[in-house]
């Protein structure tokens, strides 16, 4: 996976909060078969069907996150 732009949050998945202007890599991903983000946070989800997320993610309503 590929990202790019504002990661002041980390959200770019590089290991850094640099800005990037092109395309970086993110750290360790392989596999993945599905990604979202937000504002400031990046998921991806993994044909092994683990979860991988970075960057901040802030709960402003409930939740219920499961996990092993």
């Amino acid at each position: 996976m590929w990202t790019w732009g504002y990661n002041g949050s980390g959200q770019l998945g590089d290991g850094t909060t640099t800005q990037r202007l092109t395309a970086v890599q993110v750290s360790g991903l392989s596999g993945a078969i599905a990604i979202a983000a937000g504002q400031s946070f990046t998921l991806a989800l993994k044909s092994d069907g683990t979860v991988w997320a970075w960057g901040t993610i802030i709960m402003a309503n409930s939740a219920t996150i499961r996990g092993e």
